[in-house]
């Protein structure tokens, strides 16, 4: 029976794996079939084989063990959905029909073409502003949460230029609805932040942002162009939500990416056409002073034709 195991980590995108085989070994070396390049994990860790009708989750001898619902175990049956851990990583483990292994298969290729009708949407859209709008209300969709903002360094510095589902008096020092911290780490970094189901031990969970609104996930993803930082999207929620995929993460990486190509295009569209309304400017008052040629005699009896009058000294006579 094929099985799906969803990776869950505090601070990055969850890893899923799909099990069509009747068994996989888990470890840290590069020479098992589910790697996972943490801390905790041993270089081989565990295994997970399907015998006798039921999948069994084995220890190989791993330093910081392996623990079925809380429980340490060498050997255990796994339920058709519950939780284990390696170490430090929680994984949740659920088995599927082939059908269902089918459509979870799909989801991806689901969020994907998601990602290109967000990504169509953007390209329609001329204005700085409704391109931060639009790509706010994308990266809500994705991830699934339900308030942010996005924070965009323009000519007065750092500012929030547009925001869903929190309120502007929110946004003062002693109320923030969000974290801070998450913000400055994003901007500092220039790299996606996330937080899942924020446990005592998270690094965010004594933030006061974070403990007086009840945050339990929140997301930053840095607007850049390059190596310059034009912004920073915010996105957080008062209820536990799944955990991004790297699929999720990809996609919200790639609408940040567009909308700030998009964000510095429109600027650059604006000094363009800045230039080109003050060389308009320039010409016309230079026209306006140029000389012409104004013949003040024949050329049979006086000064050669090509002497000239500036205009100005011609209408003040």
């Amino acid at each position: 029976m094929p099985a799906c195991l969803t990776f869950c980590f505090s601070d990055r995108a969850s890893r899923v794996e799909f099990l069509e085989v009747d068994q996989v070994t888990i470890g840290r070396g590069d020479d098992h079939a589910i790697q996972l390049s943490e801390p905790s994990v041993s270089r081989s860790h565990a295994r997970i084989e399907f015998r006798e009708g039921v999948w069994w989750l084995v220890d190989l001898a791993s330093k910081n063990g392996v623990f079925v619902e809380g429980h340490r175990v060498q050997e255990a049956a796994l339920p058709d959905h519950g939780w284990f851990r390696l170490g430090d990583v929680s994984c949740e483990f659920e088995t599927v029909t082939s059908e269902q292994l089918r459509r979870r298969q799909a989801r991806g290729q689901h969020r994907l073409s998601q990602s290109m009708a967000f990504s169509r949407q953007l390209s329609a859209i001329d204005n700085s502003l409704g391109i931060l709008k639009q790509t706010l209300e994308s990266m809500l969709a994705v991830v699934q949460m339900s308030r942010g903002f996005v924070l965009t360094n323009g000519e007065r510095g750092w500012e929030v230029s547009i925001r869903h589902g929190i309120e502007a008096s929110d946004l003062a020092a002693d109320g923030f609805e969000g974290s801070v911290s998450a913000v400055e780490r994003c901007r500092s970094t220039a790299a996606t932040v996330m937080a899942f189901s924020i446990d005592p031990n998270h690094w965010l969970a004594q933030q006061a942002s974070v403990v007086r609104n009840r945050i339990t996930s929140l997301t930053c993803v840095p607007l850049k162009v390059g190596d310059s930082l034009a912004g920073v999207v915010y996105l957080d929620s008062e209820t536990a939500t799944t955990p991004l995929t790297e699929l999720d993460v990809n996609i919200l990486e790639s609408l940040a990416s567009q909308a700030a190509m998009a964000l510095a295009m429109t600027a650059l569209d604006q000094s363009i056409n800045a230039v080109e309304a003050e060389l308009k400017r320039e010409e016309a008052a230079r026209r306006s002073k140029q000389t012409i040629n104004i013949p003040l005699f024949s050329s049979s009896d006086g000064p050669p034709s090509g002497d000239t009058v500036a205009w100005d000294d011609l209408i003040q006579n």
